[in-house]
């Protein structure tokens, strides 16, 4: 099964319960790496299957190839901006400032989605992931600028409904 919806990680939620991890993901550096259709995304695997290199994560990451490549957007992704954590009316929202490219000549072809992660956390993994955003289907810029739009409040990256 290929890329088909956006996903919050079970392991990660678990993890984060648990106390297994000590994400701060509203302080943690949070990045954000591109993939092509490589990746079969699903939320249910565990954590070590779950984060920026383990499980399905390791083919498929996109790069920037245009000009000053890959300071536009590096294999590693791009940190999230002020990201934030919200509560009202029993909706709990993860948002951030929308992420843009690094600079204005970058090009990535064929992106189907991104893998959202932890680039601070070593426990119980290096890099756990916290959710993948599906972006319905192929995008592409030629030696330009990429930003990827996260929904409005209250939905953000992710929401949960409590």
């Amino acid at each position: 099964m290929a890329w088909s919806a956006s996903k919050i990680f079970s392991s990660f939620i678990t993890d984060s319960l648990a106390k297994t991890t000590l994400m701060d993901i509203n302080a943690d550096t949070i990045n954000v790496n591109l993939y092509d259709t490589s990746p079969t995304p699903d939320q249910t695997v565990a954590s070590s299957a779950a984060c920026y290199g383990g499980g399905v994560w390791t083919g498929g990451r996109l790069t920037d190839t245009g000009t000053g490549n890959p300071a536009g957007w590096p294999t590693v992704g791009r940190p999230l901006v002020t990201p934030t954590i919200t509560f009202s009316s029993n909706v709990l929202t993860f948002d951030a400032v929308d992420t843009v490219s690094g600079t204005s000549t970058t090009t990535i072809t064929a992106a189907f989605g991104c893998l959202c992660y932890s680039d601070t956390i070593t426990t119980p993994v290096a890099d756990q992931g916290i959710c993948y955003l599906y972006f319905g289907g192929t995008q592409t810029v030629t030696l330009g600028t990429l930003t990827l739009v996260y929904a409005a409040p209250p939905d953000g990256l992710f929401k949960l409904t409590l």
